[in-house]
């Protein structure tokens, strides 16, 4: 229901002047201020109402969100962004960057409440870890920065697997691989290269699991 923001995401020419990144200091903040999934699930629909309009008309990627939303648009209060930093900071130049912090967000917590975090995924990338592997993870897992590597798995999902043409042979593809060869990605930033050989695109849905447990762990420990 709704606008479909995928096919913006996909049509990367679309969305040119939306997709300046907000910063990892920022997004940790932003993220500090959503405790709450309901508001998380209710600020998607709004970012996904901003995109429809922002990129089908001139829109200046220089305003706020938030102006953007109650005098452009004249929507309800009700219809804010929920977090004061996302209102200070967030212009519409930010709609995709905004978009997958909210949508790593959802999935964490979606994971931390035993629920399926990851919409319309393929069952041939639902398989478990062996605990082999599963253990290889966990001793790597502290050199990667986990945020960016979620964001990683987002627009994997969302740029690669969403696409029907592209999920049919991915099972077997090493995650290091897809994300070096899909997206773009450095290995050698953020700690990707610490990612376990072994570990391909059939675990998708056990890494999204595997997240949401170290989070917990660190969250009992904290």
């Amino acid at each position: 229901p709704g606008f479909n923001l995928q096919f913006y995401y996909f049509n990367k020419r679309s969305v040119y002047k939306l997709k300046v990144d907000l910063s990892a200091n920022i997004s940790r903040q932003i993220i500090s201020e959503l405790h709450d999934l309901t508001d998380v699930h209710r600020i998607l629909s709004v970012v996904n109402i901003l995109v429809g309009f922002a990129v089908s008309g001139a829109a200046d990627g220089e305003k706020l969100m938030s102006d953007y939303i109650h005098v452009t648009l004249k929507m309800s209060e009700d219809s804010g962004l929920k977090s004061p930093k996302a209102n200070q900071l967030c212009k519409l130049k930010h709609l995709q960057s905004f978009w997958r912090i909210l949508t790593v967000e959802k999935n964490r917590q979606l994971v931390l409440k035993n629920q399926d975090p990851v919409e319309d995924l393929p069952e041939n990338f639902k398989q478990a870890m062996s605990k082999g592997l599963l253990q290889k993870f966990k001793s790597s897992w502290r050199k990667i920065d986990s945020e960016h590597f979620l964001s990683k798995l987002v627009d994997l999902h969302w740029l690669e697997l969403k696409r029907p043409e592209r999920s049919l042979d991915l099972a077997e593809y090493e995650l290091k691989e897809a994300l070096e060869d899909f997206l773009g990605a450095d290995l050698e930033e953020n700690g990707l290269g610490n990612i376990p050989d072994d570990l391909q695109l059939r675990h998708l849905l056990a890494c999204w699991k595997f997240a949401g447990e170290m989070e917990s762990k660190k969250t009992l420990h904290s």
